[in-house]
């Protein structure tokens, strides 16, 4: 089937049957199918319905749409969300053009977002790290050892 005739709905179901086939996680199956019908909604409601639509634009706008979409609380989306979004389209557009559906991989070139970076929640007060200090046997190698560690 050539990428004129083939609706985004059937690569998805195809890209989903082959991820089955290669022993993938039934929940990651499930996370990407979810995400691709996301995709595939926002694309069909721009009249992108064929895979032949599929173009880095294409791609570009909808990682704006995520990056711009408020969720139902007024917040945007975080940047793992709209990463846990793309990944499944760019492994699908990769797939596609692997599979001979596109000549180019139309999101080959999209940043990822970067995952935040978080502090500890939970440290140790000064007083606990001389409680945890105090522990070790300093007469024996052991307790010397577990100190310098």
């Amino acid at each position: 089937m050539s990428p004129e005739n083939l609706t985004l709905e059937n690569a998805i179901a195809r890209h989903l049957s082959w991820l089955q086939a290669h022993n993938y996680s039934e929940a990651t199956i499930a996370t990407r199918a979810w995400s691709l019908g996301l995709f595939r909604t926002w694309a069909e409601e721009r009249s992108a319905a064929e895979v032949a639509d599929l173009s880095a634009e294409l791609v570009e706008r909808y990682q704006r749409h995520l990056s711009q979409r408020p969720k139902a609380d007024g917040w945007p989306l975080a940047f793992r969300t709209q990463r846990t979004r793309l990944v499944p389209l760019r492994t699908l557009c990769r797939w596609l053009k692997r599979e001979g559906y596109l000549a180019a991989n139309p999101a080959e070139d999209i940043i990822m977002p970067r995952s935040e970076q978080h502090l500890p929640k939970n440290i140790f007060t000064p007083g606990e790290v001389e409680t945890v200090l105090a522990v070790p046997d300093l007469a024996s190698p052991t307790g010397l050892r577990d100190r310098a560690i």
